[in-house]
């Protein structure tokens, strides 16, 4: 504090500084989602009465190996396989790939997922 009768330079209200602390924190909220990166993917969905089986996951291995792209991982969630793949390149050349082979049997499409938690192990 200042010596009485006399002004501090660059004193404010406790209310401002308050006010600061409240718009930093919630700045550094809304910036945390993008701190964690998302997987480049490709969500392939089977057409008419098609099944999303240990077949098709074989399937879809075998023609990305062929096409000299390496998946970081192969699930099933729900009604749909899930290509994760390590760059956007992959993604790309993974999608022509499948799109050539399957045609109409199935859908392909890219996507961008959550990174899965990483359990030490």
């Amino acid at each position: 504090m200042a010596p009485r009768g006399t002004q501090a330079m660059l004193e404010f209200p406790r209310w401002k500084y308050v006010v600061i602390l409240i718009v930093l924190a919630l700045s550094a909220l809304y910036a945390l989602p993008n701190i964690y990166q998302k997987d480049p993917a490709l969500q392939i969905t089977a057409n008419r009465g098609g099944q999303i089986d240990d077949a098709l996951r074989d399937r879809v291995l075998a023609d990305l190996k062929t096409a000299g792209v390496t998946p970081v991982g192969v699930e099933k969630e729900g009604e749909s396989l899930i290509v994760r793949l390590p760059d956007l390149k992959a993604q790309s050349a993974a999608s022509d790939a499948l799109r050539d082979k399957f045609g109409a049997a199935a859908v392909v499409a890219g996507r961008s997922l959550k990174r899965p938690n990483e359990r030490p192990g």
